[in-house]
């Protein structure tokens, strides 16, 4: 089961939302790591939907849609524009935005990028981005809109809804297509202060005790990010308002919990 480390308020998800989470607790193991709608850092706070990682895959970031295809009055590779009148952001575009700061960021790690050879600076794991359209039916796409639909969706970036009922993919079909939507793959083996890194670069208030610049890079400095574990990082993100007693024994984190709510 995937390690979902946000709680997940089903009283405010879409149903499209709920449903992806669901596949995404079924079918991934606990090497995956999960975040469900969580602010990004940055001078533009950004709310991807779900950012998923894996230390031997990499990085994925995925908006759900819940628009139906008869509300549909215009597409283009920018932007969607429904009955309403209103044109919003594509969802695979904003996917890409939403990731693409901390991608930038880590880039600047040397610790995180390729030391040298063809892709020397390049980052050591792969990143990819797309939309689940939670009721688009790829059975309903003819021959006269498919041009315009695969032009604008791409197949491998979009999920249909035939791809999220129940019982429609099996865990190895769902794995694929998930793994598919990668734009590369070559051999990815992240260590506990690699994963640790990447993890403090996509969320950095979860850092503990951190004194001076951060990722500076210079090789010949030795540094070790301490960061909260997933059990921390999923506690700390269960405190709702009002008044908590956190219980645990000495040196279990209660303190750096609490730091993480003041924050």
């Amino acid at each position: 089961m995937a390690q979902i480390l946000t709680p997940l308020k089903k009283s405010k998800m879409t149903v499209g939302e709920k449903r992806f989470a669901q596949l995404l607790s079924d079918y991934l193991d606990n090497n995956y790591l999960v975040w469900y709608n969580v602010p990004s850092h940055g001078e533009q706070r950004r709310y991807p939907d779900f950012l998923i990682f894996h230390p031997g895959h990499g990085l994925w970031c995925l908006e759900i849609k819940d628009w139906h295809m008869g509300n549909v009055t215009a597409m283009n590779k920018n932007s969607v524009t429904l009955k309403d009148a209103e044109t919003y952001a594509h969802p695979i575009e904003q996917a890409r935005d939403c990731c693409l700061p901390v991608i930038n960021d880590m880039k600047a790690d040397s610790r995180l990028c390729q030391a040298d050879g063809k892709y020397q600076g390049k980052l050591r794991f792969p990143w990819g981005f797309g939309a689940v359209m939670s009721n688009w039916q790829r059975s309903r796409i003819n021959d006269a809109t498919r041009e315009i639909y695969e032009s604008c969706f791409p197949p491998h970036l979009t999920w249909y809804k035939e791809d999220i009922l129940e019982g429609a993919l099996s865990r190895r079909e769902f794995l694929a297509k998930l793994h598919g939507m990668l734009p590369y793959k070559f051999p990815v083996n992240l260590s506990d202060e690699e994963c640790r890194r990447v993890r403090a670069h996509i969320y950095p208030e979860h850092i503990v005790n951190t004194q001076g610049e951060l990722f500076k890079a210079d090789p010949d400095r030795v540094e070790t990010i301490k960061i909260m574990d997933q059990a921390q990082e999923r506690l700390a993100r269960e405190l709702g308002d009002g008044h908590r007693v956190i219980h645990g024994v000495a040196g279990s984190g209660k303190t750096i919990i609490l730091q993480y709510r003041a924050r």
